[in-house]
């Protein structure tokens, strides 16, 4: 059922009225972005262990990436 102009404008205006509802009675964050994240790791063998499975998947994937990075 085709929609005149004017029904579409209205529905859309009614969208963005709940929209801006929904974003100002939502409660805000705690932290924002990513520098909240920072240090959330210290002492965390998990995180230890991501480490060094990362180098050392980065040495096989190299050549000689040890000798590289001295």
């Amino acid at each position: 059922m085709p929609q005149t102009l004017e029904e579409r404008v209205a529905l859309i205006e009614e969208e963005l009225k709940q929209l801006r509802q929904l974003t100002q009675s939502s409660p805000t964050p705690k932290h924002k972005g990513w520098r909240s994240l920072l240090g959330t790791s210290d002492d965390d063998p998990a995180f230890d262990e991501i480490i060094r499975l990362g180098r050392e998947y980065r040495n096989g994937q190299i050549p000689n990436y040890e000798e590289t990075q001295s």
